[in-house]
């Protein structure tokens, strides 16, 4: 093979997605179930995710037309708030292919990774039931009712709370593994 075939391979390896590296490298290598199913699973969310902030940009953009400058800086918000929520989301899988190049990849570690994307991924649900619009809530079933109905009845700005405190797990879980 010749100088220029293999710069070129190199470029072309190189020039790809840092996600689609990191996804395809732990989806393959994981010796973890748990965490090669979060890696679909946080993809599947987060193209939903993805999906969700388009198609709601240009509804909030129609619905602040011509008010305040408030309410402009809260055009911009919505794709922040969606990155934010992204980031923490393909932690653990940025991490775990992280841990495999650096040679401090393990069953166990990768397994609390899992665990700690899922657990994420059940925060930002929590966080939503936390903060549902009052038009827009159910009634819960019976089994779960003195649980949804206290998450209900919580201050709307409590529902940051869970995702935070999921990320910070992520990060802890991380360090964990580094120690």
């Amino acid at each position: 093979m010749t100088d220029a075939a293999t710069d070129g391979a190199a470029t072309e390896s190189s020039s790809r997605s840092i996600l689609r590296k990191s996804y395809g490298r732990t989806f393959r290598s994981s010796d973890s179930l748990l965490l090669r199913s979060y890696a679909v699973v946080s993809a599947l969310v987060g193209l939903f995710m993805v999906a969700l902030v388009l198609l709601g940009l240009p509804i909030w953009i129609d619905q602040t037309e011509g008010q305040t400058a408030l309410n402009m800086i809260g055009r911009a918000l919505l794709p922040l708030v969606g990155l934010a929520l992204l980031a923490p989301l393909v932690g653990p899988v940025l991490y775990a292919a992280k841990n495999r190049e650096k040679g401090r990849a393990d069953r166990q570690g990768d397994a609390a990774l899992g665990i700690a994307g899922y657990l994420f991924v059940a925060s930002m649900y929590l966080a939503l039931v936390i903060s549902a619009p009052a038009d827009a809530r159910s009634d819960p079933p019976a089994l779960l009712a003195p649980v949804i109905e206290f998450l209900y009845g919580l201050p709307s700005l409590t529902g940051l709370l869970p995702p935070v405190i999921g990320a910070i797990l992520i990060f802890a879980v991380q360090r964990w593994i580094w120690r």
